[in-house]
């Protein structure tokens, strides 16, 4: 590698060596989608390699780093800003699988998100408020445009999932 072992000084050796690179977070939020990525990334002719900080594996791609998010929305935040200040990521990609309230989504479409609604806040805390809404920012969903494979769209999310029965 680029800087030599110096025991307990590596993780500040790291973070300092970091600062010069972009480094993209690729956050997925079970292992068995992780997996998924690894092994598609793999199939390209990515290297990975596998690492771990405090007890956390991680794999390590050029300027990409792969990690587990955990399952909810708390673990997920939790896991996700423990390696964003880690490794000073520049970029946040969150990859997983989902499901569609949309007839114009199907298996397997990518999707870039534009915002981000919670669902289920009004069940929980407040019937008169608003649903919470979070627009993703207008420089990156612009950029993803220019992927023709892409679809656009909202992302629901909550901590109950979503059925509609249709009789």
């Amino acid at each position: 590698g680029l800087v030599k072992s110096f025991g307990v000084f590596d993780p500040l050796l790291k973070a300092s060596y970091t600062q010069f690179m972009s480094i993209t977070l690729s956050v997925c939020p079970l292992g068995r989608e992780l997996k998924h990525l690894r092994k598609a990334l793999e199939s390209m002719g990515q290297t990975l390699v596998p690492q771990e900080v405090n007890g956390r594996a991680y794999w390590e791609c050029k300027d990409l780093r792969l990690v587990c998010g955990g399952h909810g929305k708390a673990q997920f935040a939790l896991q996700t800003a423990f390696f964003i200040q880690y490794f000073q990521a520049q970029r946040v990609i969150a990859v997983g699988a989902g499901g569609a309230l949309s007839s114009d989504l199907k298996a397997c479409d990518v999707v870039s998100v534009t915002e981000v609604i919670e669902h289920d806040y009004k069940q929980k805390f407040d019937q008169e408020a608003p649903l919470p809404r979070f627009l993703c920012e207008e420089e990156l969903v612009e950029k993803a445009q220019y992927f023709s494979f892409l679809k656009k769209a909202s992302l629901s999310s909550g901590d109950e999932a979503v059925f509609y029965l249709i009789l």
